[in-house]
This record gives C-alpha cells, sequence and structure tokens, in this order.
C-alpha cells in the first residue's frame, strides 16, 4: 500500500479541470446522532481534517439527522441549494441479528 497523500491525476481527455483550495465557500458535515460514540470520533476526525486543510471552523457547516437512513436526504438537499462546495455524510449501522442493517445500509 503506498502512501496517503498528494499524488499526480491524469484528467480524462474532453474533461474539464478545477483545482485549488477549500477556501472560498463553506463545507457541510451530515452526521447521524444513532451511533452517537462512533460518528462523534467521526464528526472530530472530519472537522480537524478539514482544519488541517484551511477550512475555518466559521466555514463548516454541521447538520445533524436522526440516523444513517436521513443522510441521503440531508445531503441532497444541501447539495441542491448549491451554498457549499462539499458535503460530507457521516453515520454509523452496526450489524446485528434483524434485516434493519441491509434496510438502512441500502438507502444509505
Amino acid at each position: 500500500m503506498s502512501d496517503a497523500g498528494p499524488g499526480t491525476l491524469t484528467v480524462p481527455e474532453g474533461c474539464h479541470t478545477v483545482e485549488g483550495p477549500l477556501l472560498d465557500q463553506d463545507v457541510a458535515v451530515v452526521a447521524s446522532r444513532y451511533n452517537a460514540e462512533v460518528v462523534q470520533r467521526l464528526l472530530d476526525g472530519a472537522v480537524g481534517r478539514l482544519k488541517e486543510h484551511g477550512i475555518g471552523a466559521n466555514q463548516i457547516t454541521v447538520v445533524l439527522v436522526p440516523g444513517a437512513w436521513e443522510l441521503p436526504l440531508a445531503c441532497r438537499r444541501l447539495a441542491e441549494a448549491g451554498s457549499h462546495q462539499a458535503v460530507i455524510a457521516l453515520g454509523c449501522v452496526i450489524r446485528g441479528g434483524t434485516p434493519h442493517f441491509e434496510y438502512v445500509c441500502n438507502e444509505a
């Protein structure tokens, strides 16, 4: 496995390229409150990494949803609104003895 980090990509012919830091618009982070102990660590890590890359706390909007089932709808609404340069979804679904895991994961 190679080191994670910057590399070189070849953009397919005919595609447009946009490069630059994520400093001019807000970033939305949508986080599920279900399995909060796990999701809290994901949220802390995501916000920490955004800050490491120059995104100010005032540029990060955190949207809390009840569970992973609601993540796609919230992310879609934020993306369609167009006021965020990126939308990040964070949730945790733990497999149990019922088909609930498959129902939620198939939708999320």
